[in-house]
Order: structure tokens, then sequence, then C-alpha cells
């Protein structure tokens, strides 16, 4: 009876042992890419303006009406989100330290010079965003831009003179 017993266990044990065999030797799929991690960077790649500009703009939600003593705006919640947008998408193009201000009329400006060239953007207080090209001979471009990846790419490179 022991000896049945034993046999039935080892016969038990060899069927699971060429099951697992089998399965090993299933294909293995091909790992889908991690699209939510698949465009985070470590925290070194992150430029030092980036943090810097995201905490000055904590200090502009606190800015009452009238806070240049000339009846200046207070900047909305959505404006300050709009603007946190934006920093995002000028991170991600890789632009350069950049200088940001309130505007009175209650939106954000972001100025860059570089070189030859002096580049703002502006998000209004309805949320659009503004700009202003001009090179030092005397070449002025402005209109309205959309919040999108390949506007502020394009703005950025031209900023460098890339375009």
């Amino acid at each position: 009876m022991k000896r049945a017993m034993a046999l039935g266990a080892s016969s038990a044990v060899s069927n699971r042992r060429s099951a697992l065999l089998a399965i090993a030797d299933l294909p293995t799929p091909a790992p889908k890419p991690d699209t939510q991690w698949s465009r985070a960077r470590s925290l070194s790649a992150v430029p030092e303006w980036y943090s810097v500009t995201k905490e000055r703009l904590r200090g502009y939600r606190a800015l009452a009406p009238g806070w240049n003593g000339e009846g200046a705006l207070a900047i909305e919640a959505a404006v300050i989100e709009r603007v946190l947008e934006l920093l995002v998408l000028l991170r991600d193009a890789d632009a350069p330290k950049l200088f940001l201000s309130p505007l009175p009329l209650g939106g954000v400006g972001f100025e860059w010079e570089a070189g030859k060239r002096e580049l703002t953007l502006n998000v209004m207080p309805d949320g659009t965003l503004e700009y202003v090209r001009a090179d030092r001979d005397g070449a002025i471009a402005d209109g309205h831009l959309d919040l999108a990846r390949d506007a502020i790419r394009r703005q950025v490179s031209w900023l460098r003179g890339e375009l």
C-alpha cells in the first residue's frame, strides 16, 4: 500500500513537472510600453529654473487685488493651472532659464533673452496664450498660440536661433 502511494505521489510530481515545463516553453509576449512612465525624467534631468519658477508661482496665488499699488487684478487659480501646463511644456522643450512676472491684468508673463532674440509668452486672465518675438534687427512678430507641445517647441527653437 505504501509503495502504491509512493508511486502515485511520484506520478503526480512528474505530471506537475511536465506541466511546468510545457508552460515554460510557451512564447513570452513582448512587454507593452508603459505609457504612464515612458516620459518620466530623473530629478537630475529637471532644469533648476523649473523648480524655482514653480515655487515663485505659488507666491502669485497669494497676490491680492491691487498687489502693485495701482489696481492690479489678482491671479485666478485657473490662470495658475494654465501656467503650470505651460511650464511642463517649456521644460519638455528644454527651454532656457526664464524670467517670470505677474501681469497687472491678472495674467502671468514669461520672458527670455538669448543672443539677439527676445521672446515673451503671456498667459492672459481668460487662459489664452499670447507671444511677442523680437530680434535686434528690428523684426517683431506677435499673436496667439495654442498651449500645445509643437507650438511651444517652435517658440523655443526660434529663441535658440534654430528657426
